[in-house]
């Protein structure tokens, strides 16, 4: 690519989780891309159990908002991985990831842009405790890309994005030196775009990199530039023609002890972000996509500093300065947006959502969120403009036994209590008339609660009412007439 055909360099952001607020807030921003993790260990905890509602909500935000989605696939659950793995094997089961991605691939085909595999694993962290290990990462890519091109054939596969580190011993491998190894191992034929960390390291981002330390203090090109050395590693490798996307990047205004080099102003941690993203509009053509590490929604404390966003969830000085730029130059929205549909799924008929406090044989499914006292339960939908007329909500439930188990939407409870069942365990569908006025443009909460069990029935194991219910629809009441 000719410098002449640069076009304005793609900006988006890292969300540390879906959160449905959070999601607003990107769009408001002004960006055109959000990066999302979806959990493999909270996706299917149980190997071959999918628990599907946070993924499905997420990609219907990021829809409805008209953003394109990149989601990273990592986090393994326990009954996932593998502690004897020889090196060029991952420490996970890679069968078992390669079905995982493809399904989730299959799931939001034509929805989600891009696939991340896997997460920086030049880090032992990454890698369950293992030391970093380019031949088994290429071949867990190589899994991947299976699974990406098996679900959805025009999803891009995106490399794990390396951390930047000059260690090379059982705890971290020099990105550098990571990536010379993956394309030494044939990783360059399972991706179609180079994930990158490119992060400030508490020094304005026009600091020069080098490879050898030339100013005497230490940091050996640990700065938002070390991203052309990774660049020269592909084009050395005969990978020219692939992007760049950063998936990570940004400074942090309050780093924790071992990193307090790295801490900078909010006033820097704005001027930086800029500067950093007019450098790489300017110089690197090969670099297609810039996402700020992180927008927010966390208080972990060595990633709250780099949020765009306070703990509280006010806008930093870094976020204005972003929108600022962002303005007017935000493309049209890659998923077109049409007025309020006709139906909405909030819940799929493949998510069961199970509240109560006890383990239950088939057909109930694990209590929600893993909980032993799971009592109530949240949802989000979006709309674009509910009108002025009746709504109706409906969904199926199994053994709904109190008449004090309810429904709200946006805070308002809905008239009727959930109808007593038998203790059939079948399933029955159930409605219930919805008031335009309790919905609203945008986002919507939706909140099932349960009771307690009446007194006298209550003992150390039957706390709650257990009930379960699925196929969560929401539509104009004047579908049924």
């Amino acid at each position: 690519m000719h410098q002449a055909e640069r076009k304005s360099l793609r900006v988006g952001v890292h969300m540390i989780r879906p959160d449905a607020d959070v999601l607003t807030q990107a769009a408001e921003l002004g960006v055109d891309t959000v990066v999302l993790l979806f959990p493999w260990r909270e996706v299917e905890p149980t190997q071959g159990y999918f628990f599907w509602q946070m993924a499905d909500e997420a990609v219907a935000g990021a829809t409805h908002y008209g953003l394109e989605l990149l989601v990273r696939l990592d986090q393994p659950p326990e009954w996932a991985l593998r502690e004897a793995a020889n090196v060029g094997e991952p420490p996970v089961d890679v069968a078992a990831y390669e079905r995982f991605v493809r399904s989730v691939a299959a799931r939001y085909r034509g929805k989600v842009a891009g696939y991340i595999i896997w997460n920086e694993p030049n880090l032992a962290l990454e890698w369950n405790d293992r030391p970093p290990d380019p031949a088994g990462y290429a071949a867990l890519l190589q899994a991947g890309r299976r699974g990406v091109k098996a679900g959805d054939p025009a999803a891009k596969v995106i490399s794990a994005g390396l951390a930047p580190t000059n260690t090379n011993d059982a705890r971290a491998m020099d990105d550098r030196r990571f990536l010379e190894e993956m394309y030494r191992h044939g990783a360059g034929r399972f991706f179609d775009v180079l994930a990158a960390h490119a992060y400030g390291f508490g020094r304005p981002p026009e600091a020069p990199f080098s490879e050898v330390n030339r100013a005497g203090d230490g940091l050996d090109g640990l700065v938002f530039q070390r991203l052309v050395a990774l660049r020269a590693i592909m084009e050395r490798n005969g990978d020219a023609r692939k992007p760049v996307y950063i998936t990570e990047m940004g400074w942090t205004v309050e780093a924790v002890a071992h990193s307090a080099w790295q801490e900078v102003t909010p006033a820097q941690q704005a001027d930086y972000l800029i500067r950093a993203l007019d450098l790489a509009e300017a110089r690197w053509p090969w670099l297609e996509l810039a996402a700020i590490w992180n927008l927010g929604g966390e208080t972990h404390p060595e990633w709250g500093g780099y949020s765009l966003l306070t703990p509280e969830g006010e806008p930093r000085p870094v976020y204005h300065a972003l929108q600022e730029r962002l303005a007017g130059r935000r493309p049209p929205a890659a998923h077109p947006r049409f007025a309020s549909p006709q139906r909405v799924q909030i819940v799929a008929e493949d998510v069961v959502i199970h509240l109560g406090d006890k383990d239950l044989p088939d057909p109930w499914v694990p209590l929600y969120r893993g909980l032993r006292r799971s009592p109530r339960w949240e949802g989000v939908f979006y709309l674009d403009d509910p009108g002025s007329r009746e709504w109706r909500l409906s969904l199926r439930i199994m053994q709904s036994n109190f008449w004090s188990n309810r429904i709200w939407i946006n805070g308002h409870p809905l008239p009727a209590p959930m109808p007593i069942e038998d203790f059939s365990r079948t399933w029955v569908m159930h409605s219930w008339r919805v008031p335009a006025e309790f919905l609203q443009p945008g986002l919507n909460r939706i909140v099932v609660a349960i009771a307690h069990a009446p007194p006298l029935i209550q003992d150390r194991r039957f706390t709650y009412d257990d009930i379960q219910f699925t196929d969560v629809q929401i539509a104009p009441a004047s579908l049924d007439q």
